[in-house]
């Protein structure tokens, strides 16, 4: 059986990916063992931080000898009839910083100028799912640019992070058309095919 997601409307041309629709939902809907906040060893954390001040977060992050993880996207900006190339925040308002909340001290983070708070849940920071940030940085070039467009080959395994399946994971059978990706899900003891943008999927994360 194959459904198609109805969710069609165009990408933008510049694209920028949601943290809180992406990781964060991704997060919530893992499985259990991939949602304890506190684990034996360091794990990837997401950080909200104040608009538009994204580097000063990872700036006073770094002073405070936190390992972060900004990646960014090239925007073009019109400023005084002048078109002006810069980087920005590929998930604006969110970084990631590397921690094992056993052994470092966390709360800090919290007081961080430019930061607003870790992705919390019930009290403690919410790691980011295991593989996530690692195919992120598989992605990141040299000067820390992210390629915007996240690529799934077949045989993949990816988490979907949008929509009514939302949380199920499955494997990538093919491109079946110009940004949609058919993801074949294993429901009930019966397997479905659905076909799905790129950006509405994420890397499945590894082993604990």
């Amino acid at each position: 059986m194959i459904i198609e997601s109805s969710d069609r409307e165009p990408m933008a041309t510049t694209q920028s990916v949601d943290l809180a629709q992406q990781v964060g939902v991704c997060a919530a809907s893992a499985p259990a063992d991939s949602k304890q906040a506190l684990s034996a060893k360091p794990r990837w954390y997401a950080v909200q931080t104040r608009a538009g001040e994204e580097r000063v977060a990872e700036q006073n992050l770094v002073a405070q000898n936190y390992t972060t993880y900004l990646p960014t996207r090239p925007v073009t900006v019109r400023h005084a009839r002048k078109l002006i190339h810069k980087s920005a925040a590929f998930f604006p308002g969110y970084l990631f910083v590397q921690m094992n909340p056993l052994t470092d001290r966390w709360r800090p983070i919290n007081g961080t100028r430019g930061v607003t708070s870790l992705v919390m849940s019930g009290g403690t920071p919410l790691a980011v799912p295991s593989g996530v940030v690692e195919a992120l940085l598989r992605l990141t070039g040299p000067s820390g640019e992210l390629n915007a467009r996240l690529e799934f080959g077949e045989g993949q395994r990816v988490r979907i992070c949008v929509g009514p399946f939302s949380g199920f994971e499955g494997k990538v059978e093919r491109s079946v058309a110009k940004e949609r990706v058919r993801v074949l899900l294993a429901i009930m003891s019966g397997e479905i095919s659905v076909e799905l943008r790129p950006d509405h999927l994420l890397p499945a994360g590894g082993q604990q």
